[in-house]
């Protein structure tokens, strides 16, 4: 039911295997960015490449605090989608 769960709130997860960097996102998270399993390039280059140019600082500073298992609060930022379209995110994480 979480994938239902995801869609109906407009909530996305995604995790990351450490090993490899790739990223994996939920159903949902394909819906809010924009695109498909086969259009997103699955990396977090590929990942802070869809950030709005003046939050990708913020946001590669989150993801490292968040992979050197921090404690991380939410974080407010734009996304650009693949229309041009700017779209507002709260984001959390944590290992």
């Amino acid at each position: 039911m979480l994938p239902e769960s995801q869609r109906i709130a407009h909530i996305g997860s995604w995790s990351m295997e450490l090993a490899t960097g790739c990223i994996n996102w939920s159903e949902e998270m394909y819906q809010i960015y924009g695109f498909t399993q086969d259009t997103f390039g699955h990396s977090v280059k590929a990942f802070l490449d869809l950030i709005y140019p003046g939050n990708r600082d913020a946001m590669q500073l989150w993801v490292s605090d968040c992979l050197a298992g921090k404690k991380m609060q939410e974080l407010d930022f734009r996304i650009l989608l693949p229309n041009g379209t700017v779209r507002f995110i709260r984001g959390s994480g944590g290992l």
